[in-house]
């Protein structure tokens, strides 16, 4: 095997023993998954960012299926979730009932409101147990990784 194959080895080992770290915090807290999170977070940036008139509150929920790029099923079961916890709720619009329009409420503001400072509290720790040679460093190699797979996406 060369070096490129052990590095490529090395590098997923790395990636799969963060994701099982990750994977076993949110087991062990009252944290929700992080899918969950990235639908509040959806949620509430495009309804921000609508125009809001009475037939016009939130995000469609097909929009909503095709930002997250997963299936109306699993739209449907993610939106049933929150909104039984009240972090979500549904409107039809008046003129056409097929259309779902999502918003958050007010309890689902207060709680990504909530989970943005953890997260941001929790990256300050990281960033200051690491140091600011070692992040600068990070932050430089992300940003070229993101370049070198945009680069290579064309070809899978």
């Amino acid at each position: 095997m060369d070096e490129s194959q052990d590095k490529s080895k090395e590098f997923l080992n790395a990636i799969a023993k963060i994701k099982k770290l990750v994977h076993r915090n949110n087991k062990k807290s009252d944290n929700f998954h992080p899918a969950v999170l990235m639908t509040l977070k959806t949620i509430h940036l495009n309804a921000k960012n609508s125009k809001q008139d009475e037939n016009y509150c939130g995000i469609k929920t097909s929009d909503l299926t095709q930002k997250l790029c997963i299936t109306k099923p699993a739209t449907s079961k993610m939106l049933n979730l929150l909104e039984e916890k009240e972090l979500i709720e549904r409107s039809s619009n008046k003129n056409d009932r097929r259309v779902v329009y999502v918003k958050l409420t007010e309890k689902g503001e207060e709680f990504l409101k909530l989970q943005d400072e953890k997260l941001e509290n929790f990256v300050y720790k990281m960033v200051e147990k690491m140091g600011e040679e070692d992040t600068d460093n990070l932050i430089r190699l992300l940003g070229k990784l993101y370049d070198v797979i945009e680069e290579l996406q064309g070809e899978f």
